[in-house]
């Protein structure tokens, strides 16, 4: 691990001594909730040895070693590492009888980036005539097209996990049943929209509304396939591919379709993926066998309209969420290297003054590494299939993560570490694998540390026009993500607008990144535009402008601590084909 074993500062499980909050006070880790936090993690995990390099470093040994590569060859009574040591895990055997040392050898870098301009879209607010209800990929296509047009060549898009399914799902993305498979609906429904399901702009998004007739639409066409036609083989192709992944997720919608939503009140023999229930139940029930190959289906239905994005030329940025919601997949797979009943959230400080609760249960980092991080790693791949970039949501989690013990609140919570340096390593393997750049979002308290490994493994950091000192974006940094708000903040016509003094020291700093006076009557539209151009010149090599403020809207996608409506449920006031894209000209301009 990166932390000191049983150090005063942080114990063999990880958990801090305590934290100095925003205004720099010493909170000491309550010890029933250190407690806690052991009980819910169970036995502290110490993994091998381990020393990570970066390829090409000749390192000297301390004592010579046989070296064995990942490969299979041996090298023997190597006194330093060489020079072109492939990329993998490599094992030292030191000759004087010490212990094995794992060798990790990864690239140093994220590929770059280069300099990019686009938009940054909340999928669920698309809409055009044809669309069912929520915003699909089908909108998306729509989209990327006339921002390619336009002259753009990015988008950032949120989070295309999986959500709970059924009726009553969490509309949060950031809140995903899994973050591995991709949800179903993102790929609209075979057939013509049915009656009662809308994309009116005046209405908010109601996914139950559609949810039932979807259902339906997938279930026709599935039934309606040609056995060994074309799309069929294509279809079990890709799911070969996906080998025991996909069986396993597609087996558990089944059981979700069977059991209900929350896998922890299902018949014992299926609350783990190695219970006795999924042998019997898939071996001797033709029809769950064939409902766990409709969902497998769906999936891919959804990797095809991905590639359809994908091909209209404009790179897509995906989003990772920090966790997952605990009645979902990820939950019940990865039960075994959760800390149960835990949630990850944020202290209580001046912003939120009881703190956050985010409901998303943790992985315990002892285990993590113990399996050389590949239950996190398989979040970040799914997330980098067909894109240009990855964004990684509070990238400070890889780092350490505030845990809230079982019952309690964020105020009884503690900092938990993880092997940021590791897991940042591993990352730029990962990243340069798939040939995406990463971006990070390190939005509030960053610890130093945090951003100067950012900086060495070129991971992108994220400045946002509301929070920093200088609003105007040529004085941004160039190795960041640049935009003016996010989907948890306002909106510009919305700061523009309105008339709560609360606001008004944001409407200050619109008006000079604007380069007007915050008192000067100028319509919305010219505000909207002069800052956006400031922007789009901008040194930051990734520059966005949201498709809300390009719309004009004044209701943000996120309202913070409100769960369910309005939040994550409005709709932009315009269909997909009006959406203004003229001011992406600027981005155009390199100098």
């Amino acid at each position: 691990m990166s932390w000191p074993h049983d150090t005063p500062a942080v114990d063999a499980w990880g958990i801090a001594a305590g934290y100095h909050d925003i205004e720099g006070v010493w909170h000491p880790t309550n010890p029933d909730t250190r407690q806690a936090l052991r009980d819910a993690m169970g036995d502290p995990t110490i993994p091998p040895l381990r020393w990570f390099v970066e390829a090409g470093d000749a390192a000297p040994l301390w004592n010579a070693a046989d070296l064995g590569l990942a490969d299979g060859t041996v090298l023997s009574g190597v006194t330093s590492l060489p020079p072109d040591l492939p990329w993998g895990w490599h094992e030292l055997h030191p000759l004087d009888g010490g212990p094995m040392t794992e060798l990790v050898v990864h690239p140093p870098r994220c590929p770059d980036a280069g300099r990019r301009a686009g938009v940054a879209v909340q999928l669920h607010e698309l809409w055009s005539d044809d669309t069912w209800e929520t915003g699909d990929l089908t909108d998306l296509a729509a989209l990327l097209q006339r921002v390619a047009a336009a002259g753009g060549d990015t988008a950032l898009l949120s989070p295309l996990h999986a959500l709970l399914p059924g009726r009553d799902q969490d509309p949060s993305p950031y809140s995903p049943s899994s973050r591995r498979w991709r949800h179903g609906l993102l790929a609209r429904p075979p057939g013509i929209r049915p009656a009662g399901v809308s994309a009116d702009p005046a209405r908010l998004v109601e996914r139950s509304r559609v949810w039932d007739h979807a259902q339906r639409a997938l279930d026709e066409a599935f039934d309606a396939r040609e056995p060994g036609g074309s799309d069929d083989r294509r279809w079990r192709a890709w799911a070969a591919r996906q080998g025991d992944a996909l069986v396993r997720y597609s087996q558990w919608c089944v059981a979700v379709e069977r059991f209900g939503v929350g896998w922890h009140r299902w018949p014992a023999e299926f609350r783990h993926p190695d219970a006795s229930g999924w042998r019997t139940l898939f071996r001797d029930d033709g029809e769950s066998s064939r409902r766990a190959d409709r969902h497998s289906w769906v999936q891919w239905r959804v990797a095809e309209a991905m590639a359809h994005c994908t091909s209209t030329g404009v790179g897509l940025v995906t989003d990772v969420a920090v966790g997952f919601h605990p009645d979902g997949f990820d939950a019940w797979e990865l039960q075994d290297v959760t800390a149960g009943g835990v949630s990850i959230g944020a202290p209580p400080d001046p912003f939120s003054v009881d703190g956050q609760n985010w409901g998303l249960p943790p992985l315990i980092p002892g285990r993590l590494a113990e399996q050389r991080y590949e239950r996190w790693l398989t979040a970040f791949r799914s997330a980098a299939d067909g894109a240009a970039g990855v964004r990684l949501d509070h990238v400070m989690g890889l780092f350490r993560q505030f845990w809230i013990p079982p019952g309690g609140t964020p105020a009884d919570g503690a900092y938990v570490r993880f092997p940021g340096d590791h897991l940042m390593a591993v990352l730029a393997w990962e990243a340069t694998l798939a040939d995406v750049f990463v971006v990070g979002e390190d939005l509030g308290t960053v610890e130093p540390e945090v951003r100067e490994l950012m900086s060495r493994r070129r991971v992108l950091g994220t400045r946002v026009g509301w929070f920093e000192p200088d609003p105007r974006p040529f004085t941004w940094p160039q190795d960041t993500m640049a935009t003016f708000t996010t989907h948890d903040l306002p909106t510009l016509a919305g700061i523009w607008t309105s008339d709560d003094p609360g606001d008004d020291e944001f409407r200050a700093r619109l008006a000079t990144a604007a380069g007007c006076s915050p008192h000067d009557a100028v319509p919305v539209d010219e505000v909207i535009d002069a800052a956006h151009t400031a922007l789009l010149l901008a040194p930051s090599q990734v520059r966005l402008v949201t498709v809300d403020d390009l719309c004009a809207s004044t209701q943000r996608p996120n309202l913070p601590g409100v769960v369910g409506p309005p939040s994550w449920c409005a709709r932009l006031p315009v269909p997909v084909e009006s959406i203004p894209l003229d001011v992406l000209r600027h981005g155009t301009v390199t100098s």
